[in-house]
């Protein structure tokens, strides 16, 4: 960052790299059903890892909605 940068630009940035990271999140939750349907839907590994993404979600919501 040099000291000519200003806010709205690192505000863009930011913006960028989060939704590149929920498209990023989107693209591995489908890989994960796949692979959860190619193991014959009875292993709960998939179903723990998907509880977890979930919990870490709902905290990002909760930060941004002031609901902490």
């Amino acid at each position: 960052m040099t000291k000519n940068t200003t806010a709205a630009a690192r505000f863009t940035e930011h913006e960028k790299q989060v939704k590149d990271l929920l498209n990023a999140i989107t693209a591995e939750v489908k890989r994960l059903r796949t692979d959860f349907e190619d193991n014959g839907r009875a292993n709960w590994g998939f179903v723990g890892d998907l509880t977890q993404v979930e919990e870490s979600l709902r905290d990002v919501h909760n930060f941004l909605t002031n609901k902490e």
